[in-house]
């Protein structure tokens, strides 16, 4: 549904719907103002129509590239990091977000990425084309607020040892806990998770909070094993 600010007037600037932030770049715009004497381009995509949204802060974006360096400033294409971890640290604002360009990404750190504030990693060019390639098990990554959100990454499993890890056989009390995250309270959607084995690992996604309500869409599970009754989702009982 489209929301309008000063309709009576004639002058019916969106506020809020699809419209926002859905239309086609060109060229010509870069140094135009909509109807409404705003910059025809806010936020970085133009809006359908002839006005442009005004009231929205600028959401800051961050990049990531398998050819990035950590020492950049992650602000450009350009300037990519090379790893989410360090462009998730850069996140302060509310809605800012992580853009994860096409690439397998070796990550070797055992502390997941924490999001809250509404943050977001995107994966740009999707799961398919955007793989996160693991060899320390334990939570990859932490949603701390319902607005934020993990969207087309794969996390592939296939660098860990699994028998090398003591084995536990309790869900989520473990060395690892949970392959993926534990009470995740924002979204999940279009990720992909690979070559995990529950019997060492613990459910790939733990929710031990009765009072959370994490979403999850259109998310695979593949090469995936459980065992020892162990579920790939673990939903316990409240703490």
């Amino acid at each position: 549904d489209l929301e309008f600010v000063n309709e009576r007037e004639g002058r019916c600037t969106v506020l809020a719907g699809p419209v926002i932030d859905a239309g086609q770049n060109l060229a010509w715009m870069a140094d135009e103002t909509a109807q409404n004497g705003e910059a025809r381009i806010v936020n970085d995509i133009v809006d359908i129509g002839c006005t442009e949204y005004k009231s929205r802060p600028v959401v800051r974006t961050y990049y990531v590239s398998p050819t990035g360096d950590d020492a950049k400033d992650g602000l450009t294409r350009e300037t990519a990091k090379a790893t989410i971890h360090a462009a998730v640290a850069c996140l302060t604002a509310p809605d800012e977000r992580v853009i994860v360009t096409e690439g397998v990404y070796e990550n070797d750190s055992t502390e997941p990425f924490v999001l809250s504030n509404g943050w977001s990693v995107v994966g740009e060019a999707g799961a398919a084309k955007t793989r996160i390639s693991i060899k320390a098990v334990g939570e990859q990554f932490s949603l701390r607020s319902p607005g934020s959100s993990v969207k087309g990454l794969t996390f592939d499993f296939n660098r860990v040892d699994f028998k090398s890890l003591p084995e536990t056989h309790e869900i989520g009390t473990g060395k690892v806990g949970a392959g993926l995250t534990v009470n995740p309270q924002g979204v999940i959607e279009d990720c992909a998770v690979e070559n995990y084995l529950t019997s060492w690992g613990h459910g790939i996604l733990v929710i031990k909070d009765s009072t959370i309500s994490p979403v999850i869409r259109r998310c695979d599970f593949r090469s995936c094993r459980t065992t020892y009754r162990i579920p790939l989702v673990a939903v316990e009982e409240a703490d």
